[in-house]
């Protein structure tokens, strides 16, 4: 790779990993990146586990195990859809929005630590070569599931 090796990028990548991780394990109660996705997703309105699944890089077995353990942590809610009783819709319960406004706000001056005060033209490139990055990471991860 021109002008950064894989240790470069993937030791990165695993120092960030592991400061998400300890920063949402220090919340009451605490929550994996997963978990914390989730949240996010199904607070932004994907309110199923197919929408979610539709958008995600981990399998529907992933995001109903977790799901899972969010309802019986009291953070998600689980309600047949009034036009489809066929259909499972989740929502976040009131613990579930407060742990979720939590963690976001922890997520937010995390970031500001990691970012510092660049130049505005430094942030249009950061977030160009994020996006570019997680469109990479994303299409990587989609080639090597068996089928979706």
């Amino acid at each position: 790779m021109v002008g950064i090796d894989s240790e470069e990028l993937l030791g990165v990548a695993a120092l960030v990993a592991r400061l998400e991780s300890e920063t949402l394990a220090s919340l009451e109660p605490s929550l994996t990146s997963r978990q914390y996705r989730l949240l996010r997703v199904i607070d932004q309105g994907q309110e199923t586990a197919t929408m979610i699944y539709e958008n995600a890089t981990i399998s529907l077995a992933a995001i109903s195990q977790s799901v899972d353990l969010l309802v019986q942590r009291g953070l998600l809610r689980r309600a047949r859809a009034p036009e489809d009783g066929r259909r499972v819709i989740l929502s976040l319960t009131d613990p579930g929005r407060a742990v979720l406004a939590e963690a976001a706000a922890r997520m937010d001056t995390l970031a500001a630590h990691l970012i510092g005060a660049p130049a505005e033209q430094q942030v249009t490139e950061l977030r160009q070569a994020l996006r570019l990055l997680r469109e990479r990471v994303v299409t990587l991860l989609r080639s090597r599931e068996p089928s979706r």
